[in-house]
């Protein structure tokens, strides 16, 4: 009986210990970059209110390769960062931080160095979550 409650209250404890939800986020799936193209992350807000969301170029190691504050979305808007660099030499993703694929849609995009510097263009391949 002691061996159960010992047992009972390290439970208790470590359940009261953890949040009641974890942050969650939505991310596309990999696909592969190759110099000198780089990538577009796209997010929109598919929820009927306004959010804050940030964005994340997450390389092929999980390290953060780029991201930013959070962006205010307005519902149905999109917005998201793109990059072009050395390190983006492989497989990547893009990741919504804080908002599940009920709130929000992710597209990855590659495209060419020279759109990123226009701010125009079209994707080489694209990947998409949900």
């Amino acid at each position: 009986m002691r061996v159960r409650l010992i047992a009972l209250s390290l439970f208790v404890s470590a359940a009261m210990a953890m949040p009641a939800h974890a942050a969650s986020s939505t991310a596309t799936a990999p696909i592969r970059v190759q110099n000198p193209n780089g990538i577009w992350c796209g997010v929109t807000n598919v929820s009927s209110k306004p959010i804050d969301v940030s964005i994340d170029i997450v390389g092929s190691t999980g390290a953060v390769l780029s991201g930013g504050p959070a962006v205010n979305l307005a519902p149905g808007e999109t917005a998201g960062p793109a990059a072009s660099s050395p390190a983006i030499n492989g497989f990547v993703y893009c990741r919504a931080n804080g908002f599940s694929s009920k709130k929000v849609h992710v597209t990855t995009c590659v495209v060419t160095s020279t759109t990123i510097a226009n701010g125009n263009g079209e994707c080489l391949g694209l990947t998409a979550a949900p």
